[in-house]
């Protein structure tokens, strides 16, 4: 293939108008140009050379070892007359160079359609996005559903949903448990404070799907944080003898 280019400025096998599938036909069946008038000038020994080297049939084809007592191998004059190819091997480098700028960009274009393609709904990074933005918007009717989630929303959110959090025991009452409702405006302070990235003191649907593993991480901490609260509840009451109210 290098030697057909040499001599003549092209490759044997070309995807003209980008057609791939057309020029794999061409390379299984053999198809490639040795007519005037490019190759008029060069010698017999070279086409049948370039012959036996694109062969398709491999139990035919020459070995490298065979292809070294070839003919052209043995003249060791040099042309008389000058190919006259230059130009079309300039033309060649530039197609070339063009074609290799055009393939990246279109296998970045299919990796693109193809990374689209396989994210799936089952996807976990989907599942998630989805499951912010169906928390987002179940936060936000709790308010004016606006597309922002301010404090009081989030409070309201918080002791419809995430009562079980803010239990607390009551000062010299053995062992009873109330709801802290500083403890709720507090954790949804600190909640509304890490997803409000630009300190307008909103949370927006874009700030609440960026942070929303934040928002899990500090949900997940109050949740354990209360099950060793009630635990130690239940032990000192236990110990007192009195129930708690759980």
């Amino acid at each position: 293939v290098i030697y057909y280019i040499m001599l003549s400025g092209e490759p044997p096998f070309w995807p003209e108008n980008d057609n791939v599938l057309n020029m794999i036909k061409q390379i299984e069946s053999g198809t490639y140009d040795l007519d005037p008038p490019k190759w008029e000038s060069i010698s017999s020994d070279s086409k049948d050379f370039i012959r036996q080297c694109l062969t398709v049939k491999v139990g035919e084809r020459p070995t490298s070892i065979n292809l070294m007592s070839h003919a052209i191998f043995k003249n060791d004059s040099l042309p008389s007359e000058h190919l006259g190819n230059s130009n079309e091997l300039l033309k060649y480098q530039a197609r070339l160079a063009t074609y290799k700028i055009m393939s990246c960009v279109k296998t970045i274009v299919r990796l693109g359609s193809s990374h689209r393609l396989l994210r799936t709904p089952s996807d976990p990074l989907d599942e998630r996005h989805k499951e912010a933005s169906d928390l987002f918007m179940t936060i936000d009717r709790m308010g004016n559903s606006d597309g922002q989630l301010d404090l009081h929303e989030i409070i309201l959110y918080m002791q419809e949903y995430c009562l079980h959090l803010f239990y607390s025991i009551h000062p010299g009452a053995d062992g009873l448990l109330f709801v802290d409702d500083t403890k709720i405006t507090a954790f949804a302070t600190l909640m509304r404070d890490q997803l409000d990235r630009d300190h307008d003191g909103l949370v927006s649907r874009e700030e609440f799907i960026k942070g929303y593993c934040i928002w899990k991480m500090h949900l997940k901490k109050a949740k354990d944080a209360t099950s060793m609260h009630l635990l130690a509840s239940d032990v000192y009451s236990e110990a007192r003898g009195s129930p708690t109210l759980t």
